[in-house]
């Protein structure tokens, strides 16, 4: 996970094995620690770090700090209480990370922190809480367990050994750490599903909750309502958008629809990739697009994808990310966030594309893959 955001970490020398999370993960971080820390200290563009202790002197060490737009704030204690979130949500810090003797979590702090900073700058304004936790399933009239990755109000994502046919009605059983209520069973629908690890057979599956009362639980459970859970969402994010540009949007979920698209597009690496990948696109939709399978668009790879727009215009370049391993239907990948002048150049090339299949236009709205909550634009 490698950023050029700017990072501040602060505390006692009790953090130094997230602190070296951080160095592995190739964040330009700045780590005080003890008589290192002595205002005025400047502000990190994205992202603060800090102990309990070094979080009351926040507005001392940095006092700039609560103008907006700052930086996503961390606070970092080995247990967490209902009266230090009230101390710490009234300091404004954004989340509090509960840290056992175990050390962080990989598996929950490169997902956070992934979702907090950005090159652009930007954040989303809805976080996704990762979780790396066993969950119970139901399905097809069979109980399975799974792993729980990550979860908002709306939809969630498992790591299972099976390959779920997408609108396949399942119910999701989280355990009592993260759910107070538990054991409860909260229904939903099966919306994407790819193979993750083909050694393993493991899949990733995305599964999204309709029902505005299990919504309203679990976006009371994003935020930690449960004892157990890791991540706590304290205050909500301001959102820093480049200036000139407008905030975020969503993509209304019946304009993921897949449309015919048999067409060279160009797929590179950086802004700066001088031999960009082309291949052969499959299918788009405002959600992604499907292309060949290459040796270069590996699971998790970062892409920027330029869809041609006629002779004479430039491209219409794009953010995303590959899901899952290639196989035979191709690479499948995920657009990461569109302005709204993208998103309706976007609308409009879909508008004069066929329907990938002839039923599309009868399936239920809860029928359609969903990706993704929340797109803004990234690209300079």
């Amino acid at each position: 996970m490698r950023s050029n955001a700017t990072v501040l970490l602060l505390d006692d020398g009790e953090l130094n094995p997230l602190g070296l999370l951080l160095f592995e993960a190739g964040l330009e971080l700045t780590w005080k620690s003890g008589a290192e820390i002595v205002p005025p200290i400047p502000r990190p563009r994205d992202l603060l770090i800090t102990n309990r202790r070094r979080a009351l002197e926040i507005p001392h060490l940095i006092p700039d700090m609560g103008n907006d737009p700052g930086p996503a704030w961390i606070c970092v204690h080995p247990k967490d209480f209902s009266s230090l979130r009230e101390f710490l949500r009234e300091l404004g810090a954004h989340f509090l990370l509960q840290i056992g003797p175990g050390g962080p979590d990989a598996r929950i702090v490169h997902p956070l922190i992934r979702q907090l900073i950005h090159q652009s700058g930007e954040r989303r304004a809805r976080i996704r809480l990762p979780c790396a936790c066993t969950v119970q399933c139901s399905a097809n009239g069979e109980r399975f367990e799974a792993e729980l990755c990550d979860l908002s109000h709306d939809s969630c994502r498992i790591q299972v050994s099976k390959d779920i046919r997408v609108t396949t009605a399942i119910s999701i059983y989280l355990p009592s750490e993260i759910d107070p209520a538990a054991p409860t069973a909260y229904p939903g629908v099966v919306l994407r599903t790819s193979l993750r690890d083909r050694d393993r057979h493991r899949f990733d599956v995305a599964i999204g909750f309709e029902d505005a009362g299990v919504q309203s639980t679990l976006a009371q459970i994003v935020v930690g309502q449960g004892e157990g859970t890791r991540i706590v969402q304290l205050n909500s994010l301001a959102a820093k958008p480049k200036p000139g540009e407008q905030l975020e949007i969503e993509i209304d979920r019946r304009e993921v629809r897949r449309h015919r698209y048999r067409q060279r597009v160009a797929c590179l690496m950086s802004l700066d990739d001088e031999r960009p990948l082309v291949i052969m696109a499959k299918d788009l939709s405002m959600s992604g697009i499907r292309v060949d399978a290459h040796e270069r668009l590996s699971s998790g790879c970062p892409v920027i994808v330029a869809l041609p727009l006629g002779k004479g215009l430039s491209p219409l370049l794009i953010e995303g990310t590959v899901q899952g391993q290639p196989d035979l239907e191709g690479a499948r990948i995920e657009f990461d966030r569109l302005g709204r002048d993208r998103a309706e150049v976007l609308r409009r090339m879909l508008s004069k594309l066929s329907p990938l299949e002839a039923h599309v236009d009868e399936l239920a709205e809860s029928d359609i893959t969903l990706v993704g909550e929340d797109v803004k634009t990234r690209l300079r």
